[in-house]
């Protein structure tokens, strides 16, 4: 049974629940043709973020943060109720942006003009692995996630050029 539609678009996300209950999915948007023209991290209300956006409801969907166009993004933010996700950036051409291969937080009370943003950790992997390393690329992306009791960002990491990926595991508080 549809509800309502809560995004269009391809980008990475994870379902977010707000300390006041709402629920939200987060999510990476460079698509132009959805109406929200990239690249932003956003939250879409669930259930029906995009259709209440399209009928004019500005908090149907919510720009949270504006990202560099060479960041690759990860996001979780399965945690109880504490408004923020946990992101990683990888695979980023550009050196010089913000959040280049970074783990970080995001505060869902985030907006364009006043990011709520607190930086975690560089993971020093470059989401490519040296030719012989007997396993795919898409394993040395950091992919950091959050545990179920919100404490804790568990990410991985080559640390440049090494043929195997490490879990990295850190306290939040």
């Amino acid at each position: 049974m549809k509800v309502g539609k809560v995004a269009t678009g391809h980008g990475h996300g994870s379902t977010a629940k707000a300390a006041d209950g709402t629920q939200y999915y987060v999510y990476t948007t460079f698509d132009n043709y959805v109406g929200v023209t990239g690249p932003y991290v956003v939250k879409a209300r669930i259930p029906k973020g995009y259709d209440d956006w399209v009928a004019g409801d500005a908090t149907g969907i919510v720009k949270l943060l504006e990202l560099d166009w060479n960041a690759n993004v990860h996001v979780s933010c399965r945690t109880p109720s504490s408004d923020w996700c946990a992101v990683s950036t990888y695979e980023m051409t550009l050196t010089t942006v913000p959040f280049y291969q970074e783990v970080w937080r995001l505060n869902l009370g985030s907006t364009l003009v006043a990011p709520q943003v607190q930086r975690l950790a560089h993971h020093r992997s470059e989401g490519t692995l040296p030719q012989g390393c007997g396993m795919s690329p898409y394993w040395a992306h950091p992919h950091a996630t959050v545990s179920r009791d919100g404490v804790k960002i568990i990410f991985g990491s080559t640390w440049g050029t090494a043929c195997r990926a490490e879990a990295y595991v850190f306290r939040t508080q």
